[in-house]
């Protein structure tokens, strides 16, 4: 298993306690017994007592050998018990070689979530992409967060389940459910309605940097939850739906936590560089083993980092001269990245050329699909409306 999983201990799956408790010779045991030996194990395993520390992790309870299992979970396991168990985890999660055909089929059965925008969707055939991070780019006011609040609309309409982590209270309730209307009423699909998509939009504020992993860390508790749910719905006679499967994480923005903490201080030296460039790497490793592992698209924001105009050879959108924020650190962990520019900033009109507080604006925009692994560079123009992203040759 690779070291850096955080797999905690507290998510193991039942099944793992059941077959220690069927290799007792109870092959019996209710699944509340497993759940309950789970638990209990869990807490002893917190607790640091013989000067040990807490195991919460499944790479921390790998490393120890079968007598301090056996020491720290007494009375609970005996040593052939904690033999077991250990074998039996580590072949849960033991390293498995994929094929590259087994690796391709998973990739075109993967879940895509769908932009609205149909010569975006067309060129990432499908929409943002499953198992990998994509970047959404821009200044301010040219219509990120109305996007990421179409992506969660129509995950909810094709489906799915978001998780929304807000670095910026910029997220605007209102203006989600205006979308989630406007949407949910174009698609005039019997069971999607606007109540259906808020319900299924999970909100976690979060300001730092720690704040932003420790959140991160949790979300797997939190999706392992809501898929079960989910699971438990579709199997019923009821065919209730209104639990649905996480299919999408958003962060708005991921630069956020990294400028408060990191950029603000006004220091340049080595150190401070350092510590910036491995808290981007926690990041995005823990956001990418997430999106891998649930077969979920994680689609972050990032605000614009500095502007050149000599572009030379930079990833920027066509025509402008803003390179987004992070620098090469956040780069290269990110497999798709779109670009969204506007035509007139809206925060250099005069006062009545301004739209009013609350109102979207008609103004023409362009979005560019800048970086793709299935796609070459793709651009569109398109209007902020009631819905959310319209694209301009679709309203002609």
């Amino acid at each position: 298993m690779p070291e850096e999983d955080c797999r905690l201990v507290s998510d193991l799956p039942m099944h793992i306690f059941e077959r220690l408790l069927a290799s007792k010779r109870r092959p019996h045991a209710s699944a509340v017994e497993a759940s309950a030996l789970h638990k209990q194990l869990t807490s002893k395993l917190k607790n640091s007592s013989y000067n040990d520390a807490p195991i919460t992790t499944v790479p921390e309870l790998l490393k120890l050998p079968a007598v301090t299992l056996l020491r720290r979970a007494d009375p609970l396991l005996t040593h052939g018990d904690a033999k077991r168990l250990l074998s039996i985890i580590h072949d849960e999660y033991a390293i498995q070689p994929s094929t590259a055909l087994s690796m391709l089929r998973r990739f075109n059965n993967s879940h895509k979530i769908p932009t609205g925008l149909t010569s975006l969707d067309r060129a990432l055939q499908g929409g943002i992409p499953a198992g990998s991070i994509t970047e959404v780019f821009g200044r301010a006011g040219v219509g990120k967060t109305h996007m990421t609040q179409q992506l969660c609309t129509l995950a909810a309409i094709a489906g799915g389940g978001s998780i929304f982590i807000d670095t910026e209270n910029k997220l605007s309730l209102p203006r989600l459910q205006e979308i989630a209307i406007e949407r949910s009423a174009s698609h005039q699909h019997p069971q999607t309605s606007a109540s259906l998509i808020m319900e299924n939009v999970s909100i976690h504020q979060v300001q730092s940097t720690k704040e932003l992993l420790d959140r991160i860390d949790e979300l797997r508790a939190e999706i392992n939850h809501r898929n079960s749910l989910a699971e438990s719905f579709q199997s019923s006679e009821s065919g209730n739906i209104e639990g649905l499967p996480v299919r999408l994480i958003v962060i708005d923005s991921i630069a956020a936590p990294i400028r408060r903490d990191y950029d603000m201080m006004g220091a340049k030296s080595g150190s401070v560089a350092a510590q910036r460039a491995s808290a981007i790497f926690q990041i995005a490793r823990r956001l990418k083993q997430l999106a891998y592992d649930h077969g979920i698209a994680v689609v972050a924001i990032n605000q614009v980092g500095g502007f050149a105009r000599s572009q030379g050879g930079k990833d920027v959108g066509e025509g402008s001269e803003f390179t987004a924020s992070l620098g090469t650190a956040w780069q290269y962990c990110v497999s798709t990245r779109i670009v969204l520019e506007h035509n007139e900033d809206p925060h250099q009109l005069r006062d009545h050329e301004c739209p009013q507080q609350g109102n979207v604006s008609p103004a023409a925009r362009m979005a560019t699909l800048s970086k793709s692994l299935v796609s070459s560079r793709t651009s569109l123009s398109f209007q902020l409306t009631k819905m959310g992203l319209c694209e301009l040759s679709e309203q002609q």
